[in-house]
């Protein structure tokens, strides 16, 4: 289980649940863990978390010291984490994330780097998306067919013929047109002139 997830999205699927229910595991459930566990990190990414003690006065501290002390009620903490992560989103308060940031700290979460959580699993690096960047800009400035009909070349030179006449159903009177024209089917892409 550890291979696919990490141990951050597995404690915050056991601690969204109260911990008299069952748990009713699956990776569709722990997938959706993990989203959920983005959104409060996407909140923490968006504003630099200020350095809080928590001041249990505080409304959403309180609430959340109140779940916790109810029969430890985290599927009700929970609940005011994702209450704050939204006013973190609209206010862009930095105490406010660090409130958040500290309240997920009592669940042991929200302690990572939010960047590298939300990028963690994604398997692409900045030397990787540089060279598909590259890779995608020879392919466009080579200009590959691909079988697409080209509008402003209704099979003209360098149209594969033969895949838009099979793609658009027009059967083998249009190669025989085509042909006679000295233009050539071609099965696997050809060069836009």
């Amino acid at each position: 289980m550890l291979q696919k997830y990490d141990a951050e999205t597995i404690r915050f699927f056991i601690v969204r649940a109260h911990y008299r229910s069952p748990l009713n595991y699956s990776d569709a459930h722990l997938d959706d863990a993990r989203n959920s566990l983005k959104r409060l990190y996407t909140a923490l990414d968006l504003v630099k978390p200020a350095e809080v003690t928590i001041d249990w006065t505080d409304p959403f501290a309180a609430r959340f010291k109140a779940a916790m002390d109810e029969d430890f009620g985290t599927p009700e903490a929970i609940a005011v984490l994702f209450e704050l992560a939204g006013e973190v989103n609209k206010t862009r308060s930095a105490e406010l994330a660090g409130l958040l940031k500290s309240l997920g700290g009592c669940l042991g979460l929200l302690q990572g780097e939010p960047g590298r959580y939300l990028q963690a699993g994604v398997g692409l690096d900045d030397a990787s998306i540089q060279s598909l960047i590259a890779q995608r800009a020879a392919a466009k400035n080579e200009k590959l067919c691909r079988g697409r009909p080209h509008p402003q070349r209704f099979a003209g030179p360098g149209h594969c013929a033969e895949r838009f006449a099979h793609r658009h159903h027009l059967g083998g009177s249009i190669l025989t047109f085509l042909r006679n024209f000295g233009l050539q089917p071609i099965q696997d892409g050809c060069r836009q002139l």
